[in-house]
């Protein structure tokens, strides 16, 4: 058998991800496919052999995007070593006394498939709690004025102090907020001294913080950490 590694199963999954209509129900699918991957297999024979039939499973549509062959007779290891991994971070597996040397191997590979299979599968979970936070997580996503404008700015919008006016107009109507208050809040951004620490907040970095690492930004998030680092040094002059 060949060995698909985490990294493989992940970008398999985010090509079709990026694309998906419904990201939530693709990340559920796949959990739910995974498991019953796991599921001890039955052989289907049928109830009458004067009958006919091949005695294969019944035919079922499967939408999972995972690609993995697990050899035949070896899926109780593969399972176990699966919930091992996932659970305790790996499995270790003792061959049985006069094993011919290429079973072993054949198992130690299927153990190490299932140690990657476990990773994709605690990867999952985690991208799933990400597009369907808790109540408390869904607090740290609601963005509020001075939030929006923050992430405006982060994401490559530069407020010139010399457009304030125009540039209130259509950040107004994009974000559905006050036209005044807008245009006070983009004044912050050129004063001199500290006074941009009045939309910078440490609530509101943090609250971009999360969500720029919830989404996988880099460029992105790294500037607001270093301003996070910039407040607090303030803090403590």
């Amino acid at each position: 058998m060949s060995l698909t590694v985490f990294e493989e199963l992940k970008s398999n999954f985010k090509a079709r991800f990026e694309n998906a209509p419904n990201k939530n129900n693709l990340v559920e699918n796949e959990i739910s496919e995974i498991e019953r991957f796991l599921e001890p297999k039955i052989e289907h024979t049928p109830i009458n052999a004067l009958a006919g039939g091949s005695g294969s499973a019944p035919n079922r549509t499967s939408l999972h995007v995972f690609k993995i062959v697990v050899p035949k007779g070896l899926n109780e290891l593969f399972a176990l070593a699966f919930r091992y991994s996932y659970v305790e971070g790996n499995y270790s597996y003792t061959s049985l006394p006069n094993e011919p040397e290429s079973l072993v191997q054949q198992k130690l590979m299927v153990v190490r498939q299932a140690e990657e299979f476990a990773k994709y599968y605690s990867w999952l979970k985690n991208l799933g709690a990400v597009d369907k936070p808790k109540q408390s997580t869904r607090q740290e996503s609601v963005l509020y004025h001075k939030e929006k404008l923050l992430a405006l700015y982060y994401l490559g919008i530069r407020f010139n102090k010399y457009e304030n006016t125009r540039y209130a107009k259509i950040l107004s109507l994009i974000m559905g907020e006050s036209e005044v208050t807008t245009r006070q809040h983009l004044s912050y951004f050129h004063k001199s001294g500290n006074t941009d620490k009045k939309v910078k907040t440490e609530k509101g970095l943090k609250k971009l913080k999360f969500l720029f690492e919830s989404l996988e930004f880099g460029e992105e998030l790294q500037m607001v950490e270093e301003d996070l680092k910039k407040l607090k040094g303030h803090e403590f002059k």
